[in-house]
Order: structure tokens, then sequence, then C-alpha cells
């Protein structure tokens, strides 16, 4: 395999880790406080556990569509770990790649918590390996689409109203 280089970005949110975790995993709202994210649809609902978020905890699946690079993607989308309030993984699959995201939630005090999203991609066919080596050079593009994902977050998170 060929993976992509890791990218990871953080962001510092003037909040509780709770709170932070509880917005940054509200998928079926996504779309109301994330710029990029044009819909979300939810394909199934985790199973029922003590630690879920209403529907959203291992095993939530939903369709995302959202504007990258000036067009829009839409890609089905996994919990595939979750450990509230400090981590959950979300995988796909797609154009012979498979992504992994990791978001992890770290406390710095009662009312300021860290997030970071690590992002790979490991491309599983031939074009998409190819396509990986082709398109290296988006990574930074790739960062500012993250990064500007936790500024929402960020924003949600210090809003008196969220």
């Amino acid at each position: 395999m060929y993976p992509m280089s890791k990218i990871t970005v953080t962001e510092t949110i003037n909040a509780s880790i709770d709170r932070v975790f509880a917005i940054a995993s509200d998928i079926p709202n996504a779309e109301s406080f994330i710029t990029s994210i044009e819909s979300i649809e939810t394909l199934e609902d985790a199973a029922p556990a003590p630690d879920n978020l209403g529907n959203v905890g291992l095993g939530y699946t939903w369709r995302e569509t959202r504007i990258m690079f000036g067009h829009t993607a839409t890609e089905d989308m996994s919990i595939t770990k979750w450990s509230p309030p400090t981590s959950y993984t979300v995988e796909a699959r797609s154009h012979g790649a498979h992504y992994l995201s990791d978001f992890t939630f770290d406390r710095i005090d009662d009312q300021n918590t860290r997030i970071t999203m690590s992002f790979n991609a490991t491309p599983e066919t031939f074009l998409a390996k190819v396509m990986t080596k082709l398109f290296s050079f988006m990574n930074k593009k790739i960062a500012k689409c993250l990064s500007d994902d936790l500024k929402d977050i960020k924003s949600t998170a210090e809003s008196e109203n969220a």
C-alpha cells in the first residue's frame, strides 16, 4: 500500500471537553454549523448503547455531501471507534481508497479543549495509487479544509446559544 501522508490539524476551543465532543459528533446536524457541508443523510443509527449521543455512536453511518475544492462530493461514512468524550474514528471507502479520520479531544482545563483531527487515505486500487502520487500536492488544500471544519466547530462550541 501507498498511504498518503497523514494530515493532522488542531484547534484549541474555549469550551468544556463534553461540549466540544457533543458538537463535533453531532453529525446529523453538522450541515447547520460546518460551512462546507451541504447535507447529511443518516443511513444507519448506532445500536443502542449508554455512551451514544442520541442515534450517534459506534456503527452510525451517514451520507455526507459537501463542497470540496469547488465541487460537490458525496461520501458514505461510518463511525468505527467511539470513546466519548475523548475520541472517535470515521472510516469511508471511495474512489479506490480507504479514508480514516481520527478525532481526539484533550481536556486542557475545565473550560478549554484541544481537538485534533488526523486524516489518512490509503489507495487500494492501481488507479488510486497513481492518483495519490499525482495529487500529493493537494495535502495543503486538504489540511485547510479540515482546519476550516475545526474552526466551524470552535465557533459553534464557543457561541452562547449552541
